[in-house]
């Protein structure tokens, strides 16, 4: 994995309202990028246009997750996780990102790149559990950039439904099938997430929870299109 160099542990913080953008070439080299994705990463313009993306990477990372993304990418479907990254001082700044096949005519032309703000607690999380796995200690492993429980543990979660649990998860279902036709836009960026934040806010009642997830979609759906066609349109 790349080495860029020093780090100082200092976090510099991202605003919830930013939006980092970049588009790359289908090797990963750098061929548009935001003002405030050059602003947050400390590089000038001409340090990021044609370079690898990795100039950004922070040694925290653990290579795994980056293997995950670009097989993911290389299938042809979009990535999405939190990101620890390198700025040029050697401090760093966390995200959420999402990364997306750029296709024009059925021919890949490149990927984009849209990282958003990543919570304290979240930040938190991700902290312990890239340290675990560069440990080699963590029950987790990245697949397609959802967290899976190693072991038998793991397939039997994935099968064992409460009455509950199974109740909201149809009801998440119907709701996104009802939800479709507005969906047909971001069926490149991963919004799994969101879907799992709202049903353990309300497990109590379906209602609420159908209200949360359509809430939740639209607000995402503005943001992300928003982002992904500055990204795709190089503005």
């Amino acid at each position: 994995m790349r080495n860029n160099g020093y780090i100082s542990q200092v976090n510099y913080p991202i605003d919830p309202d930013d939006f980092l953008i970049s588009r790359t070439d289908i090797n990963g080299y750098i061929t548009y990028a935001n003002p405030r994705f050059i602003e947050v990463s400390g590089f000038e313009i001409e340090e990021l246009i044609n370079e690898p993306h990795n100039v950004v990477r922070h040694p925290d990372m653990p290579p795994e997750v980056y293997r995950d993304m670009w097989a993911t990418l290389r299938e042809g479907s979009s990535w999405q996780g939190y990101v620890k990254n390198r700025r040029k001082n050697g401090d760093h700044y966390w995200v959420h990102a999402n990364v997306v096949p750029v296709m024009d005519k059925g021919e890949l032309q490149g990927y984009a790149s849209l990282r958003s703000f990543a919570s304290e607690e979240k930040v938190r999380y991700f902290e312990n559990i890239y340290r675990q796995m560069r440990e080699k200690t963590c029950p987790y492993y990245v697949k397609r950039g959802q967290l899976k429980r190693r072991g038998l543990r793991g397939k039997l979660s994935s099968i064992q439904w409460e009455g509950v649990k199974t109740r909201l998860m149809v009801a998440s279902f119907a709701s996104v099938m009802l939800l479709g036709g507005g969906l047909a836009v971001t069926q490149h960026f991963a919004l799994g997430g969101l879907a799992a934040g709202c049903v353990g806010a309300s497990v109590g009642r379906v209602g609420v929870w159908c209200q949360c997830l359509a809430a939740g979609l639209a607000e995402s759906l503005g943001a992300l299109t928003k982002g992904y066609r500055a990204a795709v349109g190089g503005r």
